[in-house]
């Protein structure tokens, strides 16, 4: 009888526990596993979650967004939750990645804002290694948004992990891929064709992202920056435009190469800039005392307005090698990383033309922006990376210092008395100030400044800072005094990348003492520009005769150095080069959002004339026009470096009429 009574209660067992489950008396998940809606209803609650996980961490105006643009960013998060939910097979997974997508570009928003200045951008996606490795120099810390928004986070996914699961048939996979195929061309189209800012009557703030960001969304504004990467074919390109342009500097070019070639180094110098020029560290300990004393005895020197504040050295190097412009490469590219520089001439490959070796050094990992890939493409022969440095190397501020890479460069001149093109990118003033780690004999100390900088800059970041730029003048002046000792001509082109975060904390002060919050164009690019010179030893006058002649400062770019370089050097140059030669006397400087016309005057960058100019407009029409000609000097500039970039003939960078040139 017990044997029985015990199957019997066995039998019953599975059918009671199923009545429990049907009447609610089962687990959660079991009786949430007769409710599938459960599921759809999670998903959907997804998208706004999504969209306070990338606002919530970084957007402190996120309560003053305007409601129409709230709903716009949520409906953009939707195409995109749309197409990664049925690519996931509508499955729990699937959901919770896109969410920890949104919540860590919320974060690094938020980190990337505070170390660099602005948010992160579509090309910043295609440089994660390079990120992860610079980025080590900071300090990552909590704040009260970014657990709120990780403990949403983690109830979300505790919850959905009740929800049942999506049963997955073949009907529904296929059901599922189609939607997803559906979607993204749709989205694709309409990525292609839309232009989001227009469409809704705004305007992009490139002067600082961030106030877009803040304002429009992150969403909408990475997506509208994403439609701005691809560089668009100026109107009236052709091989044949091209080639008519450069053909008016055929007369210019010279193929005679000097008997003692001169060796020309280029330093472009980390951060090196000029923060005396902001009135409240005039006279301060910020003035550079002894870069003054080599400017004073350079050939050249002046100021070079740059397209960066903050980060993007790769970019001033491509300006500088190639005498291409950000202002025509698209508005948020990064053309290391988004463009294929094989066959695209510059510097290097033109020295590479005259026989000289070519060398290129950054003590950082070789990987970051791809400069494995890009120098040899541009036409380096030899590239020191971190690794030519030993362990024991002298740093200064955690990174190699500018005196070691100084060193290198004079022990390559050594081991070859044969003509050398060297450039050299520092690492040692990189971001990331505040850190302590300055020797005391650099360190600096503010006293003679206006204290009302204060509210808008932490001093002991700014006093490191200009520590480390102590450190870079003596390095500079040791460098050109060994120099100066070598009986073989030598010229030294020394610039600063771009300015150290603090040029924008100026900027945000000036903009919030005005009414509007808008400042003049003069004002705002105190903060895009760097010292630049070149400079000569003793055996460089005396193999070339030049006098020595007291230079006067100017304005340029750093898409010039390179044919003031050549000039300079007295070397051939192509029509190329005397096309960029001729463009500086037109369009004294330029870089992505504004330029300067030779009266003095600057000018906001307008796409409108690149996109839609006149081709039948030419200089001559607008000989007393300062603005219409520079419009058009920039037109012709537009093509010729589209043609560079895309078009891909070396003999536009040599020494070939572009008359020979065959269409690719």
């Amino acid at each position: 009888m017990k044997d029985v009574h015990s199957n019997a209660m066995g039998a019953d067992g599975p059918s009671r526990e199923r009545n429990d489950s049907a009447h609610g008396r089962g687990s959660l998940k079991e009786r949430l596993s007769h409710h599938p809606w459960i599921h759809s209803l999670m998903a959907v609650l997804a998208i706004p979650l999504a969209f306070l996980f990338i606002e919530v961490p970084y957007n402190t105006d996120i309560l003053q967004m305007e409601p129409e643009l709230v709903v716009l960013n949520i409906a953009l998060i939707a195409v995109l939750f749309l197409i990664v939910y049925t690519l996931g097979q509508r499955s729990r997974a699937s959901i919770i990645v896109f969410l920890a997508i949104f919540l860590i570009m919320g974060c690094a928003n938020f980190f990337v804002e505070l170390f660099k200045g602005q948010p992160v951008t579509p090309p910043d996606l295609l440089a994660l290694g390079t990120a992860a490795a610079v980025g080590s120099g900071y300090e990552l810390f909590w704040t009260g948004d970014i657990v709120f928004c990780l403990a949403v986070f983690i109830l979300y996914c505790i919850a959905l992990f009740f929800t049942p699961k999506v049963k997955i048939t073949k009907r529904g996979l296929i059901g599922n891929l189609l939607c997803c195929i559906v979607a993204t061309c749709a989205f694709g189209i309409w990525f292609n064709t839309a232009n989001l800012t227009k469409d809704q009557g705004l305007t992009l703030d490139y002067w600082d992202l961030s106030n877009s960001y803040k304002g429009y969304g992150t969403t909408f504004t990475m997506i509208n920056l994403a439609q701005l990467v691809r560089a668009e074919e100026p109107s009236g390109y052709s091989i044949e435009a091209a080639d008519e342009i450069l053909r008016a500097y055929e007369d210019d070019t010279n193929s005679a190469i000097p008997e003692n070639p001169t060796t020309v180094i280029a330093v472009m110098n980390e951060s090196f800039a000029d923060l005396a020029q902001f009135e409240e560290l005039a006279g301060s300990e910020a003035e550079l005392a002894l870069y003054r004393e080599i400017e004073a005895a350079s050939l050249d020197f002046g100021t070079a307005y740059v397209s960066h504040l903050g980060a993007g050295t790769c970019d001033c190097e491509f300006e500088f090698l190639t005498g291409s412009s950000l202002a025509f490469c698209g508005s948020a590219a990064y053309p290391y990383e988004t463009l294929d520089l094989h066959g695209v001439s510059s510097l290097a490959s033109f020295f590479n033309e005259l026989g000289y070796e070519t060398t290129v050094m950054h003590p950082n990992l070789a990987e970051n922006w791809n400069r494995n890939i890009v120098y040899p493409a541009l036409g380096f022969e030899h590239y020191y990376d971190w690794s030519a440095f030993d362990d024991t190397a002298p740093t200064v501020h955690t990174h190699i210092s500018d005196a070691t890479t100084y060193e290198l460069i004079l022990d390559l001149l050594e081991q070859n008395e044969n003509p050398q093109f060297l450039f050299d990118i520092t690492m040692q003033n990189h971001g990331g100030y505040g850190n302590g780690d300055i020797p005391a004999e650099f360190q600096a100390s503010l006293t003679n400044y206006d204290r009302a900088i204060d509210e808008y800059i932490d001093l002991s970041e700014l006093e490191e800072y200009l520590g480390c730029l102590k450190s870079s003048e003596q390095a500079l002046s040791h460098f050109v005094q060994e120099l100066n000792a070598l009986d073989r001509p030598i010229l030294l082109c020394f610039f600063g990348d771009h300015q150290p975060e603090f040029g924008r904390n100026f900027m945000n002060a000036y903009r919030a003492n005005t009414v509007e919050g808008e400042l003049p164009l003069g004002t705002i690019l105190k903060s895009y520009n760097t010292p630049y010179l070149i400079w000569a030893n003793d055996a460089y006058y005396e193999s070339t005769g030049t006098d020595r002649v007291p230079p006067d400062g100017k304005a340029s770019s750093l898409n010039y150095l390179g044919a003031k370089l050549l000039s300079f050097a007295d070397l051939p140059r192509s029509c190329y080069f005397s096309f960029i030669s001729s463009s500086e006397k037109i369009v004294p400087a330029f870089n992505v959002s504004g330029f300067m016309t030779r009266d003095g005057v600057w000018h906001e960058m307008n796409d409108s004339f690149t996109e839609t100019f006149d081709e039948t407009f030419t200089q001559e029409d607008a000989a007393d026009d300062p603005l219409r000609v520079a419009e058009a000097m920039l037109h012709d500039y537009a093509i010729v470096q589209y043609d560079n970039l895309f078009n891909k003939d070396p003999d536009r960078f040599g020494f070939n009429a572009p008359s020979s040139r065959e269409p690719n």
